[in-house]
Parts: C-alpha cells; structure tokens; sequence
C-alpha cells in the first residue's frame, strides 16, 4: 500500500516526513527529521512549543550523543502521522523538529537514498503483536 506521507531526503541527506503537530493553541505542519538514535516521541525548538502551547507533564533525564545528561522539561503534544494522531512524549531543545523511535514505532520505513524517496506505511496490530513474540521466542531460543 502506497503511503500518503509526504517524506524525503533533504540536501543535507536526512529523512523528514510531514507531520501535523498539536498543541494547546494550534496546530502546525511540519517537515520533521527522523532520529533514530532518539528513543522517545518529539524533540521541539523552544519558539514552536511556545507557538503551539504544550502542556508540562514532567522532567527527565536525556542523554545526549555527546555522552552529556540533562534533565529536560517533558511535554506531551499530538503528533498526526500517516493520518493517525498519536500522543507522544515531548522535549523541547535545539533549532530542529525531530521524530524519535517512541513515534515511529508502529511504522515501517523504506529509504531509497539513490532515488531521493521515503516510504512510510502503519504496520498492521497483527503483524506488530505477531514481530513481538517471534522476536520474544529468538531471545528465549525456541
């Protein structure tokens, strides 16, 4: 199935994919990075938080690429991927909108770095519940 997501690679050859991001006040397209190395569901610049209002749920500790941790304000804002909203974990730093594993998750990604072209389409509940304990009976070895 073909997906409806507007995504690419950008000239500086990172992965964005089109996302609508929710807040409190408004909400805003955006065409975010994809960071894999990031774990949870949003990294926002401060301007955009404030932009679009987000709600303060929390702190964490993050640890950076750099080995650095900082413990971060955590936000909580919806996120509408491939048409699904999902409430994702937010922090708010740096310059640049990123995508982080938590978000894409449930998604598979095809990046064609030849061609220019990504793909995203919504793994099917079974196919995701079914990966799960394939991958549960290899750690166990059966």
């Amino acid at each position: 199935m073909p997906s409806n997501v507007i995504a690419g690679i950008d000239s500086e050859n990172q992965v964005r994919l089109e996302v609508e991001i929710q807040g409190l006040y408004k909400s805003i397209p955006y065409g975010a990075i994809v960071d894999t190395g990031y774990s949870g569901g949003i990294v926002l610049p401060l301007i955009t938080a404030v932009d679009i209002g987000l709600e303060k749920v929390g702190s964490c500790s993050v640890a950076l690429a750099d080995g650095t941790i900082h413990v971060l304000p955590t936000f909580l804002c919806t996120v509408v991927l491939n048409g699904t909203p999902n409430e994702v974990s937010t922090l708010i730093m740096g310059t640049d909108v990123l995508l982080g594993m938590e978000l894409l998750d449930p998604y598979t990604l095809c990046i064609s770095p030849s061609a220019g072209k990504v793909t995203i389409n919504k793994l099917e509940p079974d196919f995701a519940y079914n990966h799960l304990i394939s991958s549960l009976r290899k750690l166990v070895g059966n």
